[in-house]
């Protein structure tokens, strides 16, 4: 029993140190979306910025199967097209390599849709300040093996345009460790609470 409490314990200060808490809890359509704070990965002159983000969906008509999301946002001067279908590839600091592809998921007829777009904002990017900002945002289906892979880190990334390629290199973990403590949250969230309701608190 102590064993068990010191591990719960050590898994609540380990997410509590990255500053992660839940940002989304909704219900859409009967699929319930949970989401955490996101993490930047980057380096200061960066001119192409990455951000990781997760997030987790599941029927509420059943509740045996939690679809993850891995989001990824890039923040650059430029429109970058990231492919539709396309392919993202993840080096971990074990050198296991990750594939993942930009496509549908399905929950009981119900789609839960990997998508890329683009949306201008303002702000900078490196040294470099600019009135409009690119965020080039794709979504790719993530299961919970290979969320395991990533807790050692992420050492590589590389996401597939339609004009070749991004990538980018860590020489120390920025992301791996913060997604898997990302699913532990999500994870947690949505097996000890209830969906919300239009009911709640009325």
């Amino acid at each position: 029993m102590k064993k068990i409490f010191l591990s719960l314990v050590i898994s609540v200060i380990s997410v509590i140190s990255y500053g992660q808490k839940i940002i989304k809890d909704i219900v859409n359509n009967d699929i319930r979306i949970v989401e955490t704070s996101s993490v930047c990965g980057r380096s200061f002159t960066d001119r192409v910025v990455w951000n990781f983000g997760l997030e987790g969906h599941i029927n509420i008509n059943d509740t045996t199967n939690i679809q993850y999301l891995l989001g990824i946002n890039l923040n650059a001067m430029s429109k970058i097209p990231i492919k539709d279908k396309g392919t993202l590839l993840i080096k971990t600091f074990d050198n296991n390599i990750i594939e993942l592809s930009n496509l549908f998921a399905m929950h009981n007829g119900s789609k839960i849709i990997g998508y890329s777009y683009h949306k201008p904002l303002i702000g900078n990017v490196g040294t470099i300040s600019s009135n409009e900002i690119h965020r080039n945002i794709a979504y790719f289906i993530i299961n919970e093996e290979q969320i395991n892979l990533i807790k050692s880190g992420i050492i590589k990334v590389r996401i597939e345009t339609d004009n070749g390629y991004v990538e980018k290199e860590y020489k120390k973990d920025k992301c791996g460790e913060y997604l898997y403590n990302s699913y532990k949250l999500i994870k947690n969230q949505i097996i000890s609470t209830n969906a919300p309701s239009i009911k709640d608190d009325f």
